[in-house]
This record gives structure tokens, C-alpha cells and sequence, in this order.
């Protein structure tokens, strides 16, 4: 990995008081991101410019004659600079993709991805042949998952928790986004707050908890760094969280009720033990497309 340093973020931007074209602007900012191990700096570089344009990637790519601005140009090279630094390119868009829709996301907060869309569909089947009624995300971040799971069930009550007031301000940001369902956020710690209001009242407990090893946290690309440790880190062997909030959802959890969470690399095996100690069956271990068992699912069966 090829580290950020002070020469090569500085460099020279092609401005003249005439103002450069957008493939000048593109070229520049390629090498620049290159020469800061960006991976795709091509693309990261034309979602900028799209982004200080307020125009569509597409419309981006059929305008490489277009002359910026100095006013553009300065917005663009300061973005540029700032993702060669490695800031995560949705903080400087300011949204993030989740399900079909763009979340807005900023220092703070997780950033979703795509592999937690695989819980949401997990919690779809988990629920298909029972009535919905209260749905809780412990750990809401963003509120991707709550708000898509509202969205989903526009009749059923959805809390999302978090312990964070910075987390739960872009979710409520993003609520007003997205204004359909009746969903409602709350800040408080999954294993001491909300209950025991919502004792064995809940149809759906969903959670991205933190699950990476605290040895791991190092050698993490330098953008995850930029993102809350609060969300990342969990524990010596990333279990101490996950276990924390499934005892949460035992207790919240009507009988029938399922449980998803998502879950680190080589996890499941715990995991799984987990859900069977705490009372939970039916547990299904869903893979990634890496073939990785990212999220497991159970129905509780007794109180805990």
C-alpha cells in the first residue's frame, strides 16, 4: 500500500485564469490518487467532479472539452487532496449507496456496505411467514437498516438504537430523507438501555454490531481507520459486542421471533453457540460472495 505524504497530496493542480477542461481536471487528479494507492482513482476522480458539478457521473463522462471554473476547479483539487489523504470517498460525497438508496454518511458514522445488504434479505425471509409488528436495530449507525426494514414493514414499529449522538444524528438525517414507515431512533447502550420496556415485544431484532479483533484494527485499509472505532472494534476476538447485543435481543425478542446479525471472518462457529446457549433455533449461516458466513439468523424458542 502506497502511504499518503506531503509532497505528492500537494501537488500543483493545471489551473490558469482561464480555467482547465474536465479530462485536464480527471488526469490530474488520477495520478494524484494513484500516487496515494487509491484504487480506482479514475473513477473516484470523475465522482468528484460529478459531485462539485451536481451532475450525474454519465452526463461527466460525455464532457471531457468542458472548461471548469476556477471556482470548480478549487472545490474539485480540495476533494482530491483530501481523498489522497484517504479520507472515505462517501464522507466527501456525503452518501453512501445502501439497498437502492444513498444514505447520507459523514465522520461519525459506519459507512454501509454492500455486505450487510445480505442481512436485510435474511431478515425478509427469516420473516415471511409471520406478522411483523416491532422491529429493533441495535447498533443503528446510519439507520440504513432500520429505514430499509420501515420501508419493507410501513406498518410495523421500528426503533433503532445506538449508543452514539454522532451516529444518530446522520440517522436521523436520514429519516428525514426517507420519511416513509414509522420508524424512530433512539440513543442509549443495548446492554443496559431500552429495557426492559421492550422486554419480549419484538418480532425482528436486527444488528451490524462491532465485530473486528482489537489485533486486526491496524492493518485496516486507512479510510476504515477514518470511520468510529466505537463501530468497529469489538473486543479482543471481535465476539464481546455481538454477544453483548444478542443477549439484548433475547431479551426483546417474542417467542418466534428472529434475530440476524452479521458477523466478522471465521466468527460463525461462536456465533452459532451463542444463539443455541441463548435460547435461539432454526439458526442458518448465510455466505457471502466471497463464500464467507457473514450473517447468522435464529428464531427464539424460550425466554432468556
Amino acid at each position: 500500500m502506497v502511504n499518503p505524504n506531503k509532497q505528492s497530496v500537494n501537488r500543483k493542480y493545471p489551473q490558469d485564469n482561464r480555467g482547465i477542461s474536465a479530462a485536464q481536471a480527471l488526469f490530474w487528479a488520477k495520478e494524484l490518487l494513484a500516487q496515494n494507492g487509491v484504487e480506482t482513482p479514475l473513477r473516484e476522480a470523475q465522482d468528484l467532479l460529478a459531485h462539485v458539478l451536481k451532475w450525474e457521473r454519465v452526463k461527466l463522462l460525455a464532457a471531457r472539452e468542458l472548461v471548469l471554473s476556477p471556482v470548480v476547479g478549487r472545490s474539485f483539487s480540495a476533494l482530491v487532496r483530501r481523498r489522497a489523504r484517504r479520507e472515505p470517498l462517501q464522507y466527501l460525497l456525503g452518501e453512501a449507496e445502501f439497498c437502492g438508496r444513498m444514505f447520507q454518511v459523514g465522520p461519525g458514522v459506519l459507512i454501509p456496505r454492500p455486505e450487510t445488504e445480505l442481512l436485510v434479505a435474511e431478515a425478509l425471509r427469516c420473516c415471511q411467514d409471520q406478522s411483523v409488528t416491532r422491529i429493533l436495530d441495535l447498533g443503528t449507525g446510519s439507520g440504513c437498516l432500520a429505514l430499509t426494514l420501515a420501508r419493507q414493514y410501513p406498518d410495523a414499529r421500528v426503533w433503532g438504537l445506538d449508543v452514539s449522538p454522532r451516529a444518530l444524528k446522520w440517522a436521523r438525517s436520514n429519516r428525514r430523507r426517507f420519511p416513509e414507515g414509522h420508524c424512530r431512533f433512539v440513543q442509549g447502550n443495548a446492554g443496559r438501555d431500552f429495557f426492559p420496556a421492550g422486554r419480549n415485544r419484538f418480532s425482528l431484532v436486527v444488528s451490524n454490531p462491532p465485530y473486528i479483533p482489537q489485533a486486526d484494527l491496524a492493518a485496516l485499509q486507512p479510510e476504515v481507520l477514518r470511520e468510529p472505532r466505537l463501530a468497529l472494534s469489538g473486543g479482543k476476538r471481535g465476539l464481546k459486542k455481538i454477544e453483548v447485543m444478542l443477549r439484548a435481543a433475547g431479551r426483546c425478542l417474542a417467542p418466534g421471533g428472529a434475530a440476524v446479525f452479521e458477523i466478522g471472518i471465521h466468527q460463525a462457529p461462536e456465533v452459532v453457540r451463542m444463539f443455541s446457549e441463548m435460547g435461539f433455533g432454526d439458526i442458518h449461516e448465510i455466505k457471502d460472495w466471497n463464500n464467507i458466513i457473514r450473517i447468522v439468523s435464529g428464531v427464539k424458542k424460550q425466554l432468556v
